[in-house]
């Protein structure tokens, strides 16, 4: 699985004919007072560069990997619902006619991305065995008298709670942020936190795991 840059992932998508931004991913570093042709000229010229680098270009013309990787590139950027975990997971799911598949960006690293299609099953193995968290789920507890949801400052959820092992889902839908938790294990209880509304409450395992599963469109 080649490694690609933001400007090669922007390159693939500018030869599917899209100069949309890919959502949730950062946009690529630009010269500053230039026109967008001019912006969009530079990715071109760097990604094209990045892509011969890896051997997804070879004497100017697209190997069957470039093919695939810009096919990949296309149905994330059409799908009109994605979701972002952590900082370093960026998915699109339901791509394929039984709504069991997702395009995933994964970073890799400073500025280096891979791009893979497989099922949002999987992806939540891949979570439930990477996050401590989601790990011995049956000795996670809800907290009843916390089970409202309470006006919390994130400044203060990082004072008290800033060291603790957490999951974080971003849910984009038509290029609107619509929701953005936090999950958290504590002595006191199992949390969910909205970064948005800036509010906590406690949830159970059951709560937590009917989130993750239906934001991030798993189905067996």
């Amino acid at each position: 699985m080649k490694t690609l840059t933001l400007e090669a992932l922007y390159t693939l998508q500018l030869m599917n004919d899209q100069s949309d931004e890919l959502s949730f991913l950062p946009s690529p570093l630009l010269s500053e007072g230039k026109t967008r042709k001019e912006q969009l000229k530079e990715i071109l010229k760097k990604g094209y560069h990045d892509l011969e680098e890896i051997g997804l270009l070879k004497e100017n013309e697209p190997t069957d990997e470039f093919v695939r990787y810009g096919y990949y590139i296309s149905l994330y950027a059409k799908n009109y619902y994605h979701f972002q975990v952590d900082s370093n997971y960026f998915c699109a799911p339901g791509v394929d006619q039984d709504k069991r598949m997702a395009v995933i960006i994964k970073r890799v690293g400073d500025n280096a991305y891979i791009i893979d299609y497989f099922n949002t099953i999987a992806l939540l193995s891949i979570l439930l065995e990477n996050h401590d968290v989601l790990h011995h789920l049956d000795d996670k507890k809800k907290n009843y008298l916390k089970s409202e949801w309470e006006p919390y400052a994130y400044m203060r959820l990082l004072a008290y709670y800033g060291d603790a092992k957490t999951i974080r889902l971003k849910v984009e839908q038509l290029g609107k942020i619509y929701s953005d938790r936090l999950f958290f294990n504590t002595k006191s209880g199992l949390f969910e936190y909205d970064m948005m509304e800036q509010a906590i409450r406690s949830v159970s395992v059951s709560e937590m795991k009917h989130s993750l599963i239906s934001n991030m469109k798993v189905r067996a």
